[in-house]
């Protein structure tokens, strides 16, 4: 910036100017001389070396000056004084305000600078004006927002300075906002901002404002809890989080004295999955039923952990109730949700803790909650912060009334359109008691064009509910601005609101005729009247007069309405003088008023953001400031007497008017007997609205007289009674009396009789009987199960069971009961089996702890810590997606049923649960969890997904799935889905297009990459009939009569009797010595081939069955083998080399991967010859020869044991062949032997035995203790006469890697 300006002679041609400006000193003017004329003098430039800035506080200036041109005299002058004699350096002082100039010419040889140096500056001491709108906003807990409108100064404001507790904290040059981050969570802090201008003069500070910043809530929580739904004894408690968990819990109890409260009850929240600025978060509804009035308390939790941190415990008030006289206070206010480019609305922020602090029951919104469009990103989270995000959600804002003020929320126009799944008005404002309660509407709907606008969905809106004596109308008055088609958005949302044909017309107008007493309040967001200066928020014409809904309001007698939508403050008399108040200054940019002010307007306020100015009219004064616009009402309800109070941001309140209204009295019912009783007595208390009532009553119609309360009626006959009572105040009578009806029977009814009970489907019982008699009516049944209450029905003679299972038995006895509660005896019993279920073609509870039973898994593990039943389940946590198992089933098969019980441990992404697929694996259909935590089923016959209205809640759930091929080309095929054992009707129907090709593979989990979640499976089964949801969790009976005896030397035989199952056994378990040795399949006999000679065991057997349910053990049986001669020759490498062979080659001895002991010997080669002989100590007609092996890779056949003779000569050896069946080949035939026995990986135990005879001779091979019946005969063909030496391994050529170990030979059977 420049600070002062000085001017110094000079000559042209580029001369240079010399002297050093002083350090002040920004800007330098070089003026040209003319040159003298030949033979003159030549004279001397001019220079000013250092003065005053170029604006300054200062009223003294010094001045330093040089010639080009020594020795030399100078003149100064100041302003447009003389010039007079000086000397550098010069000082003037005492100068005034304004601005100066200086001049000085140097004099040198007789010649004068004819281009005086000159400096000008300005003399400023006046400061800037003080800043205004100060306004400090707590963003987050460790950072504040300030904002102040800008001052003014004549010279221009260089910037400001911002204290916070007196101390400066910053100065953050001219502009007019500044974040202090260096502030700790539950401090307490005031601020004050300064202007300074260029001269160095600093304004006073500003009134300071104080900001409390917040206690942090826990980083898990999104949306601090708040409160809808206030009604009668009903709350709603909403809260948002993050998706580190779907277990929630909202912990509540009554609250105490100060800050105590006891938290002794407990409820689940539901949640549904909503997107917000990039993250996909949770948002959690709890509906508290509270058992008695009062003041309560509560606490929210995710995962056990508690969300509100310190921060107090949030306490609210069941609401007022129905025909109490109790005063209480309600607030409305409208148009909110803005923040600015900072991404704070102070004003709004002010407002929102004054509403908070305000002690009304609850809060009315008269529309358009969240700028601009209503989104989730609108609404906003306490993470986010920045211009238009959130608005309600972020900390500075609801979060400071709406965990203790419940919220009943007019929609608005603005988001009336949306794309979301489902509608954020939904979503965000849940109000169920309160629509049920009126039989109002909130739900999205189709609307057609009127007056050629395009047909949208929009949210249809309206209900009523009630407090004390007075009845709430929630209202739809909105419209989507742009779809205007010929007419305007007024026009068309009255044509399509307020016809008197439309449902919500028809709907309000019978609910005011049912409820012609008491005080009523309706809000909306249109504005009957506006005097705003935009055309968009003006006078909504089309609901005024006796044709529209203020005709339909006043004509039923509502006390006064409010509405929004345009952002200022106005109270207007309406139709037959009802106010009715305009309040759209709750958050959003305010607005001017126009300049000519309607004639019923009595009082209203704007503001111009433009020109920063306010507007009234009526009695209004003009506000100062835009925190004078902004404004919520607090109106109080004292019998019909009314007061509102407007307060604006300040917290000052303004057009405060108080009404008294005369509606027709409303008699209540205090307390009667109950619909049914034996009493012959009753005693009824009753009050009305009004005061100093007095009363009419009338039993059974007879005439009215006179009463009070409580009135009390003896001697009443066996029949129903009515009881009606009418108030009257000021001579009103109350035009709908308040009745009650009850019936008095003290005679029991008969019996049914008949019963019988006879399964109607594989999970249903079907129950008929004669109905029981009553001097009356029998008004319900009771039925019993198993002796136990099972339900109570109304009165009918038939009930079906759903709740039992395939192959359960159950007893079954029905009893009468009338309106007193009078019980029959119970009816005769019958008793009913559902039948047997059809065995599951696969089923798996995952009881072995892994997925060996599955063709196919990616990403699942099993585990012990989230399971349905059992010990194990399965689990797929993970950030990309693909964890599933598939079963390639035994066949295909066009009717189809899956299982899968499930448990959403957490999700950000839509899940896969449950699909099916044809046999070459293309994908047929699935079951899904959508993000949203909504069901769905995907079709792939047609590409369709469709979502239920199920929305999955933590824990297990069972699921089923049925898919049907199509029989014919077309829709012809099924798909049922069902859900906890209920079918889920929205994604289940027959007549649908599945295509032709029959189920091939059953799988769980997701294919899918990318997707983040977490998820567990159990108890997976497909079939061919409807499985059920309970898997089998019976097992099978323990076999019995176990026997074992040793057949050789080397096997013990096992016998047993088979077990019996209520399904079917599938198999057996053999245990040896307490391990598991193997399972074989549904039979009564195994022969453990697999003992050494000599040895002693014992064995159990247990059953299993398709759902891997075992039985017990049975008793244990023991066997000892008979001794076998010692091998003749033996070697498990444990000398650490080949010593004991006669030769070998490429063998090497090594201990890293052995059968037994220490050593073993390895040949890994590509070149072949990996082997060892020996020679043995005789010759044999009868050999066995024994090696353990494992083939770790091979690409060629590899030789394993071979028998020879004494010169040499191979006389046959067993060997593998590439494709891994084990084979031998006879050298005498050239002949090889083929098998089906192929050799897996792992060590094994290969027995060679070959008995020399001819044509006669015997082969026999064993593997891992079992003969290869293929590979063995007593009919094989040789030639040699004795055997004379043992080779391991292969002297051909080959590439192969095998260990061996335990090598041996005999003249008898060696064995393991």
């Amino acid at each position: 910036m420049e600070r002062w300006s000085v001017r110094t002679s000079g000559r042209p041609s580029g001369r240079s100017v010399r002297g050093v400006l002083s350090a002040s000193a920004v800007a330098l003017v070089v003026l040209g001389q003319a040159a003298g004329t030949a033979g003159a003098a030549t004279a001397p430039d001019t220079t000013v070396t250092a003065g005053p800035a170029a604006v300054t506080s200062a009223t003294t200036a010094t001045f330093a000056f040089t010639s080009t041109i020594t020795p030399a005299t100078f003149t100064c002058r100041l302003d447009t004084g003389t010039a007079s004699s000086c000397t550098s350096p010069k000082t003037y002082s005492g100068l005034a305000a304004g601005t100066h100039s200086f001049t000085v010419a140097a004099t040198a040889g007789g010649a004068t600078d004819a281009t005086p140096a000159s400096a000008t500056w300005t003399v400023d001491t006046t400061a800037p004006t003080v800043p205004t709108g100060l306004a400090a906003v707590p963003a987050t807990p460790t950072s504040s927002v300030l904002e102040w409108s800008a001052s003014t100064d004549a010279n221009g404001v260089a910037g400001y300075d911002v204290y916070r507790d007196s101390a400066l904290v910053a100065s953050p040059g001219n502009v007019l906002t500044y974040t202090d981050a260096t502030v700790v969570a539950g401090t307490t802090h005031t601020y004050a901002v300064r202007a300074r201008d260029v001269a160095g003069n600093v304004s006073a500070l500003t009134t300071a404002v104080t900001a409390v910043q917040p206690v942090p809530y826990s980083p898990h929580l999104t949306r601090a809890p708040y409160l809808t739904d206030l009604v009668g004894l009903h709350a709603t408690v909403n809260f948002g989080t993050d998706r580190s968990s779907n277990v929630a819990a909202v912990t509540y109890g009554p609250a105490g004295t100060g800050s105590t409260c006891t938290l002794n009850s407990t409820v689940v929240p539901s949640h549904l999955s909503l997107s917000m600025n990039g993250t996909v978060d949770y948002q959690w509804k709890a509906t508290l039923t509270l058992p008695s009035a009062g003041t309560w308390c509560y606490r929210i939790t995710l995962a056990g952990t508690d969300l509100l941190g310190s921060n107090p415990t949030p306490r609210f008030t069941t609401q007022v109730a129905v025909g109490s006289t109790e005063t209480y206070s309600f607030d409305v206010f409208g148009d909110w949700g803005k923040t600015d480019a900072n991404g704070i609305n102070p004003g709004q922020a002010a407002l929102d803790k004054l509403i908070g602090a305000s002690g009304a029951r609850f809060a009315v919104t008269t529309g358009d909650n969240a700028y601009p469009a209503g989104s989730q990103n609108n609404y906003g989270d306490l993470q986010t912060v920045g211009a238009d995000v959130g608005g309600v959600f972020g900390r500075p804002y609801w979060a400071a009334a709406g965990g203790q003020l419940a919220t009943f929320a007019a929609l608005g126009n603005h988001g009336i359109l949306r794309s979301d799944a489902v509608h954020p008005q939904f979503t965000v404002w849940p109000e169920d008691a309160a629509v049920a309660g009126s039989a109002g509407r909130y739900q999205s709907d189709l609307y057609a064009s009127v007056n050629g606008s395009n047909a949208e969905t929009y949210p249809s809106t309206w209900y009523a509910f009630n407090a004390g004596t007075a009845r709430f109308y929630v209202l739809d008055a909105a419209w989507n601005d742009p779809n205007v088609g010929t007419a305007t958005a007024y026009a068309n949302e009255a044509a399509a609101h307020w016809s008197t044909s439309s449902p919500q017309y028809q709907w309000l107008k019978a609910d005011l005729a049912a409820h012609p007493s008491g005080l009523k309040f309706a809000f909306f967001h249109y504005p009957t009247y506006s005097d705003t200066s935009s055309v968009l928020e003006s006078s909504d014409t089309a609901l005024q007069g006796s044709a529209g809904l203020e005709g339909l309001l006043s004509q039923y007698g509502v006390s006064m309405t409010f509405s929004g939508h345009a952002h200022v403050y106005q109270r207007s008399s309406g139709l037959g003088g009802m106010p009715e108040y305009t309040t759209g200054g709750g958050g959003a940019v305010p607005e001017a008023l126009s300049a000519t002010c309607t004639s019923n307007d009595r009082y209203a306020v704007g503001w111009s953001s433009t020109t920063g100015t306010g507007s009234a009219c009526g009695s209004a004064t003009a506000p100062t400031s835009p925190n004078q616009v902004y404004h919520f009402l607090k109106v109080t309800v004292a019998g019909n007497q009314v007061t509102v109070t407007p307060t604006n941001a300040n917290g000052a309140t303004f057009d405060v008017q108080t009404y008294t209204f005369s509606p027709k009295p409303d008699t209540y019912i205090d307390s009667g007997p109950p619909a049914g009783t034996t009493s012959s007595s009753a005693t009824f208390a009753f009050h009305a609205s009004g005061s100093s009532p007095t009363f009419t009553c009338s039993l059974d119609g007879a005439k009215a007289t006179a009463c009070t309360s409580p009135v009390t009626y003896t001697g009443l006959t066996q029949k129903a009674h009515t009881f009606s009572v009418a108030a009257t105040v000021n001579k009103v009578v109350d035009p709908v009396p308040a009745t009650a009806t009850w019936t008095v029977d003290a005679t029991a009814p008969t019996a049914p009789s008949g019963l019988t009970a006879a399964p109607n489907t594989a999970f249903g019982i079907q129950l008929a009987w004669t109905a029981g008699t009553d001097n009356l009516r029998v008004t319900a049944y009771n039925v019993y199960r198993d002796g136990v209450l099972l339900t109570s029905i109304p009165a009918g003679t038939t009930y079906t069971d759903g709740t039992v299972f395939l192959s359960s038995t159950h007893t079954y006895a029905v009893q009468a009961v009338d309106i007193a509660g009078n019980t029959s005896a119970k009816s005769n019993t019958a008793t009913a089996t559902t039948p047997s279920p059809v065995p599951a073609v696969f089923s798996d509870g995952f009881e072995t702890g892994d997925l060996s039973a599955w063709t196919a898994s990616s990403g699942l593990v099993a585990q012990t810590s989230a399971v349905r039943a059992g010990t194990y389940a399965v689990e797929g946590s993970t950030t990309n997606g693909a964890t599933y198992a598939k079963e390639t089933l035994p066949s295909t098969y066009t009717d189809a049923y899956a299982r899968v019980w499930f448990n959403a441990l957490g999700a950000n992404d839509t899940i896969g649960l449950l699909r099916l697929r044809d046999a070459a694996g293309n994908s047929l259909g699935y079951v899904y969890e959508e993000s949203t935590g909504q069901l769905g089923f995907h079709n792939d016959a047609t590409g369709t997904s469709t979502l239920s209205t199920t929305v999955v809640e933590p824990g297990w759930h069972a699921l089923e799935l049925h898919r049907a091929a199509d029989t014919t080309a077309g829709p012809t095929g099924t798909v049922e889905v069902w859900f906890d054992n209920a079918r889920v009707a929205d994604l289940s129907g027959t007549a649908v297009d599945t295509g032709l090709a029959p189920v091939g593979i059953f799988q769980i989990g997701e294919a899918q990459t990318g997707r983040t979640y977490d998820v567990a499976f159990d108890d997976a089964a497909f079939g061919t009939s409807r499985l059920g949801p309970i898997s089998d969790t019976t097992p099978p009976t323990a076999p019995a009569s176990l026997t074992a005896t040793a057949s050789s030397p080397f096997s013990v035989a096992l016998t047993w009797s088979a077990s019996t199952d209520n399904l079917a056994v599938t198999g057996y378990d053999i245990l040896r010595d307490g391990s598991l040795l193997t399972h074989v399949g549904v039979v009564t006999a195994y022969t453990d081939p697999t003992v050494a000679a000599g040895s002693t065991h014992s064995y159990a057997v247990r059953a299993t069955d398709q759902a891997n349910n075992a039985s017990a053990l049975s008793p244990w049986a023991s066997a000892t083998t008979a001794t076998a001669p010692p091998p003749l020759f033996s070697d498990g490498f444990e000398t650490g080399s080949l010593a004991n062979w006669t030769t070998a080659a490429g063998l090497v001895a090594e201990t890293t991967d052995v059968r037994s002991g220490t050593w073993a010997a390895e040949g890994s080669t590509t070149t072949g010859a990996t082997y060892a002989k020996k020679t043995l100590p005789s010759t044999y007609t009868n050999g066995y020869a024994r090696v353990g092996f494992e083939i770790k890779s091979q690409a060629n056949q590899v030789n394993l044991l071979r028998l020879r003779d004494a010169a040499g000569n191979s006389i046959g050896y067993v060997y593998v062949t590439t494709t891994g069946y084990l084979y031998f080949h006879n050298d005498a035939t050239g002949a090889n032997t083929t098998s089906t026995t192929t050799v897996g990986s792992g060590w094994h135990l290969l027995e060679l035995h070959i008995g020399l005879n001819g044509t006669a001779s015997t082969v026999e091979v064993w593997l891992d203790g079992v003969q290869d019946t293929g590979l063995s005969t007593t009919a094989a063909t040789t030639t040699a006469t004795s055997i004379g030496q043992l080779q391991i391994g292969d002297t051909g050529s080959g590439t192969w890697d095998v260990v061996y170990d335990d090598a041996a030979f005999g003249t008898s059977r060696i064995g393991y």
